[in-house]
């Protein structure tokens, strides 16, 4: 379960919108980002125990502005199989201590992936053959990304202007990235590698700026991460970063870039997480927390907070946690210290984060069983 939790590309049976925490206070981060002492806690979903070894493969997601929640989940249908999906997009309401659910995705086959600041969803149809789509604002419409010669295509990311970030399969095996958006009628467009065969992308900004990773020659196993800026129409190398490559994951405004670089040659058994200066200048790693190595980073937000998970040490054992840090990725913070779980669950890793500093993290119990997952507000009880 925990292993899954370092992959990158839950469900809902109950959608509860309770458990309000107040913020208390906040400490200060090494570079003056105000860390709440104590956040505000809003449950999201619950993953039936049947379900959760499967683990979060697609995460809960928040909008950049804190507006939007878009997530999916596997559902145990009658005690007998967790293959069904179930996705749902939720726009803020004004009204206090309430989450509107804006739009409901009826296909239970249909995941969902990102989500922009004016509520336009990017995901995948899994079927014989995978296809990206993305919405209109709001979750109006849905658009099929135009791919050609694929057998799967996956949409990642998007963002306010409507231009989707994501990867197809082509036909012979290799993956590459591509970009589409609404003056094409989102037919993709490759974006190319970085001298290698193959390429994905994982994450866009207002700028139409995409991160991702690619392989940086014909004989090379080791993915460097790339930001791929519209005004030049170019991919640009991060470098390899780790000693076994790199793969950067989101960027915010400014063309900061978060990301992981590898120390072994799974991708998966050591990881650190880096942050880069604007336009994915001069990277560097994030902190992990006290008495171990690696940490995974999965998002990061204006101010260069980024999210993912650390390790504990407990034993002779470690457990995934949820972390954030401060501004530009300064301090790194055990988030499961700033809030109060219910007994027994304990935050596992956060996929995003916004502009205004809410987090969504995960949560299980030590065996991985009981999985929730939960909004994390500055905002006293999670208000707007």
């Amino acid at each position: 379960m925990f292993a899954n939790l370092l992959k990158r590309p839950l469900h809902s049976n109950a959608l509860l919108a309770g458990l309000l925490l107040s913020a208390v206070g906040s400490v200060q981060a090494q570079d003056g980002a105000d860390i709440p002492v104590q956040y505000s806690l809003l449950l999201l979903a619950t993953v039936p125990n049947e379900c959760s070894a499967v683990g979060p493969n697609s995460p809960y997601v928040v909008s950049p502005n804190g507006r939007f929640l878009v997530g999916s989940v596997l559902e145990d249908r009658n005690g007998t199989s967790c293959g069904k999906v179930r996705s749902t997009l939720r726009m803020r309401s004004p009204e206090p201590d309430r989450v509107k659910n804006f739009k409901q995705v009826k296909d239970l086959q249909k995941w969902v992936h990102g989500v922009s600041s004016d509520g336009r969803s990017a995901g995948s149809i899994v079927g014989f053959s995978t296809q990206a789509f993305v919405t209109g604002p709001q979750g109006s419409g849905e658009y099929p990304v135009v791919v050609g010669d694929s057998i799967a295509a996956k949409a990642n990311a998007v963002n306010r202007q409507g231009v989707v970030a994501g990867s197809y399969r082509q036909s012979f095996g290799t993956t590459r990235a591509f970009v589409a958006d609404p003056s094409s009628a989102y037919v993709a467009r490759d974006l190319g590698t970085l001298g290698g065969q193959e390429s994905w992308a994982w994450g866009i900004n207002e700028r139409g700026q995409v991160v991702g990773s690619s392989l940086p020659s014909i004989d090379s196993f080791k993915p460097h991460a790339f930001l791929f800026d519209p005004s030049s129409q170019s991919l640009m190398d991060l470098g390899s970063i780790g000693p076994y490559g790199s793969v950067a994951y989101a960027v915010n405004k400014t063309g900061q870039v978060a990301g992981n670089g590898y120390f072994d040659p799974t991708l998966t058994a050591v990881v650190k997480g880096f942050i880069t200066e604007d336009n994915g200048q001069n990277p560097r790693w994030i902190e992990p927390l006290p008495g171990t190595s690696g940490t995974s980073v999965s998002g990061i937000n204006i101010h260069g907070q980024v999210v993912g998970l650390g390790w504990v040490k407990l034993g002779l054992n470690s457990e995934p946690r949820a972390i954030v840090t401060g501004r530009n990725g300064v301090g790194t913070y055990n988030l499961d210290e700033l809030v109060q779980l219910p007994a027994g669950l304990h935050l596992r890793f956060a996929s995003s984060i916004s502009d205004h500093g809410d987090i969504v993290a995960f949560a299980s119990d030590s065996a991985g069983a009981n999985g929730h997952w939960f909004l994390l507000c500055k905002a006293a009880n999670c208000q707007p």
